[in-house]
């Protein structure tokens, strides 16, 4: 035996490279064919699973440029056994080396490696070298590109997609080769490697293997039950940390989750080396258990059963195409119990499964980190084509209040998935339903919108006050959770009737899952285990509002047991609520939450003594117990209960949100009072949207009167809540609220028409009434530093704060306000120029600088020209003159293309009053703003008081836009170009300011050097 030394090394390394370079340089010298029988083989080790042969496809050679491509030619077979001698020399040395390698004989075990991959691989061309020839030839056709539809190219893109074809031909035929029991061998021999004690050569394994997972079909199937063994207790270290790396590839570990029949050993192997605590190994175990969760689905069966009507129609006619020798009705029965049989197998392998991740979450020795792992695989077991096991349940039931928080995450998903489907398999009325998760509820209607108009929009907001008329609830569907249409146009409507007195819903349930049933009401319907899980949910966190997890927990629960869950929750949700620590309070709006959400579909019977119960306790739970630090908790309970649901299923809560929003006592010592409600009225505005119609006006005539209120925070909840009113009062106005006249109208209406309902005044006459006061209040304003706590900047101030319009970043928002800003703005022109309020000033000129900034409505530009026009001529403070000035220069200069005539001309003239003030920064302003008004000939002009350096022509009667008028031409003393002209006389007399002025075109003028 030859000594293992660097002398060995290099030989064998050089000797080797020179054998693999040479078959690299010949991938296309011989082109591989499988027989029928070989291609029957590799079917029985394929990595498609429990098929039938026919049904695993396979790729066809096709004609490629290969030099021999005839299996008899002799030449053919030559190189075909040379080939062979070379695989055979690499699993020769591999043998060798891996039994007597060691860190001498690293370089050549790479390069044993690397040849490898010449024998695998250089055939035909690769996936990357095809995408090079590709993107050569698109870059060439881009390049060369002149214009659309090019139909001469030059020879080099022929010569390019050449290739490029070439390329492809030798794609395909490499797509998928034959694997024979030398390649096995190699492959064996590769896994080996991929275990080696060296990293280098197992990573240079491994990502060899990978690579073959793409060209040869059945690797990963046989290289898993070579790496599972490397897993066991008492593997060498190293070993075990190449088996999991390589498990690790993702053409490895999910295709093992993919497939239901793999899953268990994958599982078993990786779940055993919690033994090994190496951090090492424990990361890469960490990273599989990830793939396994993100690659591991639903098993799902049902579809088998959908019988899809336009799918047999057209295999009707497929058979109606084929010829008859093609019809076999044989392999049609064998596919049928193949399938059949797999399904079973599949099944079988699912409840092994579950029963092996059962037992090593349950296994007190297993580490937290696996329990969480095997958790969410459970919760991926939970099936909706099958019922639940009574033990799966429990086990995700008990770990609801686990101690480890990511525990009771995951099983609170999965009891809310395991409610989901047990309701799901209890409505359907069809396999299509169940697979497309259709779920009936008993009580819903659907039906077309008879006669729909706006008298029957307002009628149906205005049922939403309540209160029901239980018999006809039960006879019409009149309750409406969600609303699908209405503000724009009606169609179809979705409701449902009231449930019966005493009759439940939806029981029985499912009688599949009554074991799983069962098992719920055995844990769940003892108050011992509502104790265990509300210690968790009142248990001191960051959360400072209800956890949505939490509450759809309970109510997944409360929805199964319907009121046999109540006297054991009572006692838990009465001694939360007796406790005024803020996490306690947390808890029992979570148990709250849940319970009366769930309870929605609970006979009216039920329904009743629960808000019996509930009712009396509303002013502890809303209104003594409520703190600063527990506010938003129950506003997210309140939000929880009210979204999405008609407001009469909980009429006793919403009656006393009614009630107490307006009796509230705004001007009381405290504050906090007015912003608890205020701040409730505005979530359930939010929560209810349209639905809030009814009390609307009641609360926004409340929220007016009170728009001198001393507390700041609530004036703030107050405007959420005015913003609010907004967007449900909110309108379109076609004749009929119906799409196909709301589209016409759209297009015929004229373009001044406000179809959409934009321009809007929901509250204008309240703001009008308040607007004719602010003279008064403003000749009371208190002096010096009690100025800010004046009536009037409170009112001021609060409006803008009601209108959220005093943000120069709510663009937006201040162009659908014009019709409350307009009245405003003198106002504002005045508030602007105060001296002892700056936050008053600070807003207003903020907004003003903001109005400017956004395109008007057409029909109020005139409007808020108009109200610009009379501050400058009739303001007493030149300030504001001067200050109001720029506003209206911005306005013209942005909105020209939209000004009429006729109020460019008023503009021009208000800018000559200016002209003539008797204050001079005025006239300074106007005359900056005049000067730019001007066009020449040769584009923009300006208008100046005196130019020197110029003479002047004769006198001449011009017609110009804007007038007539006597001019002369001037022109400059040394190169006596025409710079503009002179106005002697001007026969408007709007247009008499420019007597004697000179305008200059900018255009015509140079700089030149003294």
């Amino acid at each position: 035996m030859a000594t293992r030394n660097e002398a060995w090394e290099n030989d064998f390394c050089r000797h080797l490279s020179f054998v693999r370079n040479a078959f690299a340089a010949l991938p296309t010298i011989r082109q591989e064919f499988m027989s029928e029988n070989e291609i029957l083989e590799s079917c029985a080790s394929s990595d498609v699973l429990n098929e039938l042969p026919e049904f695993i496809a396979s790729v066809k050679p096709v004609k490629s440029g290969f030099v021999f491509d005839d299996p008899s030619d002799p030449r053919y077979t030559w190189v075909s056994a040379l080939r062979d001698r070379f695989g055979r020399f690499l699993h020769s040395a591999s043998e060798k080396l891996v039994n007597e390698g060691d860190e001498n004989t690293v370089d050549a075990i790479l390069m044993l490696i690397r040849s490898c991959r010449t024998y695998f691989l250089d055939y035909g061309d690769s996936r990357y070298s095809h995408q090079s020839q590709e993107s050569d030839y698109l870059s060439e056709l881009g390049v060369t590109r002149r214009y659309a539809n090019q139909k001469l190219w030059p020879r080099a893109i022929f010569v390019r997609r050449a290739q490029l074809y070439h390329a492809a031909r030798l794609r395909w035929n490499a797509l998928e080769r034959r694997r024979g029991k030398l390649e096995d061998s190699l492959v064996d021999d590769l896994l080996k490697w991929s275990t080696w004690s060296y990293a280098t050569v197992r990573a240079s394994a491994q990502s060899l293997v990978e690579a073959l997972t793409s060209a040869y079909d059945g690797i990963r199937k046989r290289s898993l039950a070579q790496l599972y063994p490397h897993l066991e207790k008492g593997s060498d270290d190293d070993r075990m940390k190449g088996a999991l790396y390589t498990l690790n590839l993702s053409n490895f570990c999910k295709f093992a989750m993919g497939e239901p029949t793999l899953v268990y050993d994958l599982t078993k192997y990786t779940f055993g080396c919690q033994w090994n605590e190496k951090p090492s190994i424990q990361n890469c175990v960490s990273s599989i258990a990830d793939q396994c969760v993100s690659g591991f689905v639903e098993p799902s069966f049902v579809v088998y059963q959908v019988q899809y009507p336009p799918t047999e129609k057209n295999i009707a006619r497929l058979r109606d195409l084929l010829p008859s020798e093609m019809a076999d009705s044989s392999l049609v029965k064998r596919c049928a119990i193949n399938r059949t049989k797999r399904h079973a197998m599949q099944e079988s392998a699912m409840a092994d499964v579950r029963d092996l991740l059962l037992q090593i979450a349950e296994d007190s020795r297993t580490h937290w980190k696996y329990s969480i792992t095997a958790i969410r695989l459970l919760r991926t077991l939970v099936r909706r084509d099958s019922p639940l096991h009574a033990s799966h349940v429990e086990y995700l039931l008990t770990q609801t209040h686990a101690d480890h928080p990511s525990m009771r995450y995951y099983a609170q998903r999965a009891v809310m998935k395991a409610s989901r489907y047990i309701k799901l398999r209890t409505s359907t009325g069809s396999p299509e339903d169940m697979a497309f998760y259709r779920n009936h509820n008993p009580l819903r209607r659907t039906f077309l919108t008879p006669q729909p108009s706006h008298e029957y929009t307002a009628e149906y907001l205005e049922s939403f006050g309540g209160p029901l008329d239980r018999a006809l609830a039960r006879e019409e569907p009149v309750l409406q959770d969600k609303v699908g249409s209405g503000w724009l146009v009606w169609k179809y409507q979705s409701r449902f009737l009231l449930p019966d007195p005493a009759k439940s819903t939806f029981q029985p349930w499912d009688p599949a899952s009554t074991p799983a049933i069962e098992a719920m009401k055995r844990l769940a319907g003892f108050t011992s285990f509502w104790e265990k899980l509300s210690t968790h949910f009142s248990e001191e966190n960051y959360h400072e509002t209800t956890v949505m997890d939490n509450v759809a927990n309970v109510k997944s629960l409360v929805q199964l047991m319907e009121e046999d869950i109540f006297p054991v929750l009572r006692p838990v949700i009465e001694k939360l609520i007796s406790d005024k620590d803020q996490n306690k309070q947390r808890g029992a709006a979570e148990l709250l939450a849940g319970l009366l959400g769930g309870s929605k579909h609970w006979p009216t019977d039920a329904q009743d003594r629960l808000w019996a119960w509930f009712t009396p306790k509303l002013d502890q739970v809303l209104g003594t117990n409520v703190k600063t630090d527990t506010l938003t908790i129950w506003s997210s309970f309140l939000e929880y209960i009210l979204v999405n649901k008609d407001p009469r299923r909980v009429q006793p809560l919403v009656d006393w949100l009614v009630k107490k929003g307006l009796s509230v006592d705004f001007n009381s010592e405290s504050s906090f009072e007015p912003i608890k409600m205020t701040f409730f009225i505005r979530t359930m505005i939010e929560a209810l949207g349209w639905r809030f119609a009814p009390w609307a006006p009641a609360f926004l005539d409340l929220y007016w009167s009170q728009i001198g209120c001393e507390h700041d925070e609530v004036t703030s909840y107050i405007a959420e809540a005015v913003s609010s009113f907004c967007k449900i009062s909110w309108r379109p106005t076609p004749s009929q609220p119906i799409a196909e006249v709301f589209a016409r109208e759209c297009a015929t209406r004229p373009p001044d028409d406000d179809i959409m309902g934009l321009e809007h005044g929901y509250h204008l006459d309240a703001l009008l009434t308040l607007v004719a006061e602010f003279p008064g209040l403003r000749e009371n304003r208190l002096p010096g530093a009690l100025a800010p706590r004046s009536p009037y900047d409170r009112q001021v101030l609060n409006v803008l704060a009601r209108q959220r319009i005093a943000d120069a970043s709510r663009l937006q928002e201040i162009n659908d306000n014009h019709t409350y800003i307009i009245p405003m703005l003198p106002e504002l022109f005045k508030a602007a120029e105060l001296q002892d309020h700056d936050a008053l000033a600070r807003r207003s000129q903020t907004l003003l600088t903001a109005l400017c900034g956004v395109t008007p409505p057409l029909s109020k530009l005139p409007d808020l020209l108009d109200v610009i026009f009379v501050t400058i001529r009739k303001s007493p403070s030149w300030r504001i003159r001067s200050n109001t000035l720029p506003m209206l220069q911005i306005l013209y200069f942005r909105q020209a293309p939209i000004i009429s005539e006729e109020m460019v001309v008023r503009i021009q003239d208000v800018l000559s009053e200016c002209l003539s003030d008797e204050v001079v920064e005025v006239r300074e302003r106007a005359a900056v703003m005049v000067s730019r008004q001007f066009n020449g000939q040769h584009g923009r002009a300006y208008l100046f008081n005196t130019v020197v350096n110029i003479e002047c022509g004769e006198p001449s009667d011009r017609s110009m836009t804007t007038g007539l008028h006597t001019v002369r031409d001037i022109q400059c003393v040394k190169c006596g170009i025409i710079l503009g002209w002179k106005y002697d006389r001007a026969y408007e007399e709007s247009q008499q300011y420019k007597e004697g002025k000179f305008i200059l075109e900018r255009n015509l003028l140079k700089d030149v050097e003294p």
